[in-house]
Order: structure tokens, then sequence, then C-alpha cells
């Protein structure tokens, strides 16, 4: 199976795709990535939250 991996937006959360998750209807499977909820990331330190 297709597994989508959506990344964060601009508001770290990736709550934004809650919608568009649940319009996929189970057909792919999906992991949506967000940020820890903690302000002030450095760009460089950005693959490693990801990672």
């Amino acid at each position: 199976m297709t597994t989508l991996v959506l990344l964060p937006g601009l508001d770290g959360t990736g709550s934004l795709f809650a919608d568009f998750v649940s319009a996929l209807d189970g057909q792919i499977e999906t992991v949506v990535v967000a940020y820890p909820a903690r302000v002030g990331y450095a760009r460089r330190c950005v693959p490693s939250i990801l990672a």
C-alpha cells in the first residue's frame, strides 16, 4: 500500500490536513508529521526534528 507523508506547514502542527486525510477515506495510508511544541527552532534544526 502507498503511504502519503504530509509535512507540517507554517503552523507546524499538521492539523490543517485533517479534512484532507478524512476525504481520503482510508484509501491511502497517511502519516501526518508535526513539529514538537516548542518555539524558536533554527532552520538548521528542522532535518533532525523530521528524522
